[in-house]
């Protein structure tokens, strides 16, 4: 079974969180660690420790994984109407 050591942060300006309780699937293909409470249209980086994965193969990730992404822009409520 694949194995976490590592730490997973996700960080904004002003924040940064310690994820934690990675949940495997897909075949213990893919890692899950869950988070609610994004804010809309915010740039946000995720960095997962060095190190801190281990496949079932016994290979273990080298280096830093750091990715980042930004949310959408808060939905409207508005709906617009053709010709306006």
């Amino acid at each position: 079974m694949n194995t976490v050591y590592a730490e997973v942060f996700l960080s904004k300006p002003g924040t940064n969180v310690t994820l934690t309780n990675p949940q495997w699937s897909n075949g213990n293909k893919t890692c899950t660690v869950s988070y609610t409470g994004l804010d809309n249209s915010t740039e946000y980086t995720l960095q997962v420790t060095g190190a801190g994965f281990c496949d079932v193969a016994g290979n273990w990730m080298v280096g830093d994984g750091i990715y980042t992404f930004t949310t959408a822009v808060a939905p409207t409520d508005e709906i617009p109407y053709p010709g306006w």
